[in-house]
C-alpha cells in the first residue's frame, strides 16, 4: 500500500505544557501511522522553550503562533505549506475548538476528530451573557463540520453530535481509546491504605467539591480514611475555594492536595482503594481505565463519556447526579467488605485488559483514512 501524507491539526501537541489526554491519543495514532509507512505531520501552537519544528517518533511536529492566535492564523500557514507539500488527508481534531479547516480547504478530504463536546464548559468559565455568546460561536463552528466524516471516541459523544448538532449518523464512526499502562497481574491488598482518591485537572467541570462532600459523609463513620486529591491546578481561584471548603468542614487532617507528577502517580496507584469521579461530563475516561490496571475501581456520576468506559458493578458503580447519600453508602458497602472489594478490584483489572492494545484502533483509523482518500 502506498504511503499517504496525513496532516493532523490541533491546538496543542504532545510536548505542550497544557497537554492532556486528547494529545496523548493523537500522539498514539500518529506514532502508529508512522510505523505503517505513512508520512505524518502534526501542526499545533508554539509555546515557550519549544522548537518550531522537530521530529518525535517519526512524527514531524510544526509549531506556529500561540494557543489563541492559532485559530486566526492557521489558514495562512496551511496555504503556504500546501504550495510545497502534497497532503492526502487532514485530521482536524477538537478537544476544545478545532482549527476551522473547512473554511480554507475544499478539495482534500477532512476528518473531524472530536473527543467530547465542549458546550457546557462555557457555563463554568464565563457568566451570563458571555457564556451564551461563546456557546453560540461554538455551535456555529460545529456546524462547519456537521457534514464531514467524523471520528469520535465514545457512543455518548456520537449520540450528542447527532441529536444536538445535526451531524449525519452514517458519517460518524466510533473508535475507542486504548491504554498505555500495562495491567498489573498481582497486587498486595495488604499494602493498600485507608485512602480514596480524586485524580484529574482541578477545574470546575470536574466538580472536585462533590468528591470532598462525598468523602465528608463517608468520613463520619470511617475516620481512619483520607482523601488524596492528585491533580493539575488550572484554575487558581477554584482551587482556593476547594481548600476553603476543606477547612470549613474541619477536614484538613483528612483531605490532602497533591500536585500531579509521575512518581506520585505510581505511588497512589498502589496504596489507594477507590477512585472518585464526580465530573459533570467526560469524553472517554481513560484515567479510570488506567487505574483499573492497578485493580482500582471507581464511583462516578452517570454522565456522558463516563458511561462508555465504566461499567456499573463491573469496574465501579454509577450513581445519579448529586445523589450524595447513595455515594457514601456505596463507599461504605465497598470498602467495609474485604471479599467483595477484592472481587470488584479483580473485575476492574479484567475490564482494563480489554483496552490494552492500540492495534485494532489504529487499523480501523488507517482503513478509514484509505477509504476516504480513494
Amino acid at each position: 500500500m502506498k504511503s499517504k501524507e496525513i496532516l493532523f491539526l490541533t491546538w496543542k501537541d504532545i510536548k505542550h505544557p497544557n497537554k492532556w489526554g486528547a494529545e496523548w491519543v493523537i500522539y498514539e495514532y500518529a506514532k502508529w501511522l508512522v510505523t505503517k509507512w505513512h508520512n505524518v505531520v502534526w501542526f499545533a501552537s508554539w509555546f515557550d522553550w519549544a522548537h518550531e519544528e522537530e521530529i518525535i517518533d517519526g512524527i514531524k511536529i510544526i509549531r506556529k503562533y500561540n494557543i489563541n492566535s492559532i485559530y486566526f492564523k492557521a489558514h495562512s500557514w496551511y496555504k503556504d505549506y500546501k504550495k510545497t507539500h502534497k497532503i492526502d488527508i487532514i485530521i482536524d481534531e477538537a478537544w476544545g475548538i478545532p482549527l476551522l479547516s473547512p473554511l480554507y480547504e475544499k478539495n482534500i478530504p477532512i476528518i473531524f476528530m472530536v473527543h467530547h463536546i465542549w458546550e457546557k464548559e462555557w457555563d463554568f468559565k464565563f457568566s451570563f451573557p458571555i457564556n451564551i455568546i461563546f456557546k453560540f460561536i461554538f455551535w456555529m463552528i460545529l456546524k462547519l463540520y456537521s457534514s464531514k466524516n467524523t471520528i469520535t471516541v465514545s457512543k455518548s459523544t456520537k449520540d450528542e453530535l447527532i441529536t444536538k448538532y445535526w451531524f449525519k449518523e452514517d458519517k460518524i464512526i466510533v473508535i475507542e481509546n486504548c491504554l498505555n499502562l500495562k495491567p498489573l497481574e498481582y497486587i498486595d491488598f495488604e499494602q493498600k491504605e485507608d485512602s480514596v482518591l480524586f485524580l484529574g485537572r482541578l477545574t470546575q467541570i470536574k466538580k472536585v467539591e462533590d468528591a470532598i462532600l462525598w468523602f465528608k459523609e463517608f468520613h463520619k463513620n470511617n475516620p481512619s480514611y483520607v482523601l488524596n486529591i492528585l491533580g493539575i491546578e488550572q484554575e487558581e481561584k477554584y482551587v482556593q475555594n476547594l481548600k476553603d471548603l476543606v477547612k470549613n468542614n474541619n477536614l484538613e487532617k483528612s483531605i490532602f492536595f497533591r500536585w500531579f507528577n509521575k512518581d506520585l502517580f505510581f505511588e497512589y496507584l498502589k496504596k489507594s482503594k477507590i477512585l472518585l469521579v464526580p465530573s459533570y461530563k467526560e469524553w472517554f475516561w481513560l484515567v479510570v481505565l488506567e487505574w483499573n490496571c492497578y485493580w482500582l475501581p471507581a464511583i462516578w456520576y452517570d454522565v456522558p463519556g463516563l458511561k462508555d468506559s465504566i461499567k456499573d458493578g463491573i469496574n465501579g458503580f454509577k450513581v445519579d447526579f448529586w445523589n450524595f447519600e447513595e455515594i457514601w453508602k456505596l463507599l461504605e458497602k465497598i470498602l467495609n467488605n474485604k471479599e467483595d472489594y477484592k472481587a470488584l478490584s479483580e473485575s476492574s483489572l479484567n475490564t482494563a485488559k480489554q483496552y490494552y492494545w492500540w492495534g485494532s484502533s489504529i487499523d480501523n483509523l488507517e482503513q478509514y483514512i484509505i477509504n476516504l482518500i480513494k
